[in-house]
């Protein structure tokens, strides 16, 4: 246990000195060049049925999918309170994203933008949403008792949605690649110091009964 616990802050630590290093970078505008060099590049592989399959993708964090998806989660999960912290999670995420963009006020790269996005770019909600909502999911998933090879299986297809939509975000040229790489690293950090806070109330509490 003591080692699980020693590895995590060892991910904490590393993670946020890389996260505030890209946020160092996109605040003295350091990033800008290479940021457009990496949407430039995605451009060029855009046809029509990558923005759709992209367009599809990147709403799997619209609100009314997410929605759809805790509603689904709700009914099928036993335990609740399980369904308390998914919320929690997902709003906690929303107002770290919501600060964090005050702060930065980072304009979107408008020019390659397919669809129409408000608000301030870093670091990208969908991306840290993804991150904390599935991740959290995953999370959960270690915490069942079913077999291993399965808790891979959908632990993999998460991550891979993950970064399906992560990189949505810079094929339909809302985001910067900084925003989502930072989005996601951050999103990672913070999921380390919840899933930290509520693992010993929701699984070990209950095991103890």
């Amino acid at each position: 246990m003591k080692k699980k616990l020693k590895q995590k802050w060892i991910w904490l630590i590393t993670l946020s000195i890389i996260s505030i290093l890209i946020a160092s970078l996109v605040l003295l505008k350091r990033a800008d060049p290479f940021d457009i060099i990496i949407t430039k590049n995605v451009s060029l592989i855009r046809n029509d049925v990558l923005t759709i399959i992209f367009k599809v993708i990147t709403n799997l964090i619209h609100p009314i999918t997410v929605v759809l998806i805790l509603v689904i989660f709700a009914i099928w999960v036993r335990n609740k309170k399980i369904v308390f912290y998914t919320l929690w999670n997902l709003v906690n995420a929303l107002l770290i994203n919501g600060l964090l963009k005050v702060i930065f006020t980072r304009e979107r790269p408008l020019e390659y933008m397919l669809i129409d996005e408000k608000g301030y770019s870093f670091p990208s909600a969908h991306s840290m949403v993804a991150v904390a909502f599935f991740g959290f999911f995953i999370y959960q998933i270690w915490h069942t008792k079913i077999k291993k090879e399965f808790k891979y299986l959908y632990s993999i297809l998460l991550l891979i949605v993950i970064i399906a939509i992560c990189f949505s975000r810079i094929y339909l040229g809302v985001h910067y690649f900084t925003d989502v790489f930072a989005g996601a690293i951050i999103s990672c950090c913070y999921l380390i110091l919840f899933t930290n806070y509520i693992e010993d109330y929701i699984y070990k509490k209950r095991s103890r009964k």
